[in-house]
This record gives C-alpha cells, structure tokens and sequence, in this order.
C-alpha cells in the first residue's frame, strides 16, 4: 500500500457520523478558558472541509502529485486525529490535542491549495517527486557500486600477495637448488682431486 492509498484509508474512517459524535460528546466536557465548545465546533467544521477536499483530490489524481514531505505529514496528524477523536467517543478530554492536530491538518492542507491546485502546478511537482526517486536510486546505485569497487580492490591486493608468496617461494626455491647443485660439484672436484692425489702417489 502506497501512502496515497494509506492516507485515503485513514480518511475514510473519519466519517461525518464520527465528526458529529465527537461534537456532541464535547457537550459533556466541562469548558474552560482554553477549550470552548465554539471553538471546538469550528475545529470539527474544519475536519469535515479537509477530509472533503483531501478525498476530492485523491480521487482526481491530484493528491500524490504533492510534496511527500506534506504527505507524510498529513498521514501521521490523521493517525493522530484517528485516535483522539476515539478517545473522545470513550469519555476523555482530548478536545485541545484535537483541535490542534485538526488546525495543522487543515493548515496544511488550505497552504497546498489542494482544491484549486492548477495542472501546471501538479505537472511540475510530479517531476519534483520523480527527480527524488531517482536520486534515491541513484545514491544506492553509487553506495553499491562503491561496495563493488572496494572489494574488488581487497581480491586484487589479495591476489598480488598470493602471486608475491608464489615468487617468492620459487625464488627461494631456485637458490636453494643452486646451492645444492654447487655443492655437489664442488665435492666432485674435491673427490677428483683427491683420486688424481692418490694415483700420483
């Protein structure tokens, strides 16, 4: 499931049933100076306008043609509205977190334009969006290659060092025949020697 699929998920649980549910459960909470019902009304208005328009724009294709940064954002405040609006439905004040995940939603949501986003807009985000995937792609083609490149470079200063131990030994081997084979004529000449000693005797 990609996010756009995720986020349309989580907006379809945010139903007008469950916006009106939480309003009238507020009217059981006592109000105080910082959370009023009017205000908590408004914030419950602004809710119904964002999942309205996210929707709209997801159902046109216009949704993923925004900023990921944005889109991320907007998933984790609706997993967040998600929760507090149940936790209201159970009997807890949560109208202050509410209204506050509710006011960066729609903030967020009014500052993409995301009802009147224009064609060229959308088209030259699109590409914004794709440019990035590439570049992801691109640095974890580099990290990869760099890998490759690396233990390319230890099998081949392996490789010298095995042919190094290799010469070495035949050289080690080739000195030591030579000793031998010298050896063995200078007994020759010390035993010729001695047999010409002998017979001139």
């Amino acid at each position: 499931m990609d996010i756009t699929e995720e986020i349309l998920s989580k907006l379809q649980l945010i139903t007008l049933d469950a916006i009106n549910h939480a309003g009238t459960k507020a009217l059981e909470f006592e109000p105080d100076d910082e959370s009023t019902l009017i205000p908590f009304a408004r914030s419950l208005s602004e809710l119904d306008w964002a999942q309205s328009q996210l929707i709209g724009a997801i159902e046109a294709g216009k949704f993923d043609k925004l900023p990921l940064g944005k889109q991320r954002r907007m998933s984790d405040l609706l997993d967040r509205i998600i929760s507090e609006l149940s936790s209201i439905e159970s009997g807890n004040d949560y109208r202050k977190s509410l209204a506050s995940a509710i006011e960066d939603l729609y903030e967020i949501a009014w500052d993409s334009g995301i009802h009147n986003l224009s064609d060229k807009f959308l088209g030259y985000q699109s590409k914004m969006n794709s440019l990035k995937d590439f570049e992801a792609e691109l640095l974890q083609s580099q990290v990869t290659l760099e890998k490759g490149l690396s233990l390319s470079e230890k099998l081949d200063t392996s490789s010298k060092s095995i042919f190094g131990l290799e010469a070495l030994s035949k050289d080690k081997e080739s000195t030591l025949q030579s000793l031998v084979t010298t050896g063995n004529e200078q007994i020759n000449d010390a035993s010729n020697r001695g047999n010409n000693s002998a017979f001139s005797d």
